[in-house]
């Protein structure tokens, strides 16, 4: 079974493919929305960005498990926590930022345009729908874009994502 079989959900103004499959990971609504934690999804065990995306959204599916607003592949977008709920992918984070997993097998890939692009596209939408600054920030109590590595909960764990690759200048500019 294909775990991206899912309806369609409408696309913001862009050629940006999505789709909705449903995460039973959520903690029901989100009281307040300060920014966005960007994560690479970095298993480890894929040999390519479309494996990768599509663990990855079967991953999320499975109940007890982790999920995110979206995840982002090569060439689409799979919406799996809707907006204005609590996805789990930062801990103590969640009740505050959205979350977004840019399929990566590892850390230190090249993030392609679709990716820049479709993040920056969902940066610019919340940012409009909840009101937070597009900047990148190093403190999730900054309302902004953060890093999961930058957050507190990321330091405490350890995580590396999504990177030194990752270019924050190039997304800020295009969400703006």
């Amino acid at each position: 079974i294909d775990p991206l079989v899912g309806k369609a959900q409408s696309a913001p103004a862009s050629t940006t493919l999505m789709k909705f499959v449903p995460s039973p990971n959520t903690d029901g609504p989100r009281q307040e929305t300060k920014g966005v934690v960007i994560h690479i999804t970095g298993s480890g065990k894929s040999n390519s960005l479309e494996q990768e995306y599509r663990a990855t959204v079967g991953y999320f599916g499975q109940k007890g498990t982790a999920s995110a607003h979206a995840v982002i592949g090569p060439s689409e977008t799979t919406m799996m926590v809707p907006d204005d709920e609590v996805a789990w992918h930062a801990r103590e984070h969640n009740d505050t930022h959205l979350g977004i997993e840019i399929a990566m097998p590892k850390s230190g890939g090249v993030f392609t345009e679709y990716q820049y692009r479709t993040v920056a596209q969902l940066v610019r939408q919340w940012s409009d729908k909840y009101g937070f600054t597009v900047e990148h920030v190093t403190s999730t109590a900054q309302p902004g874009l953060i890093g999961h590595q930058e957050s507190e909960q990321g330091k405490r764990e350890g995580k590396q994502d999504p990177g030194p690759s990752f270019d924050w200048e190039k997304v800020v500019a295009m969400a703006k």
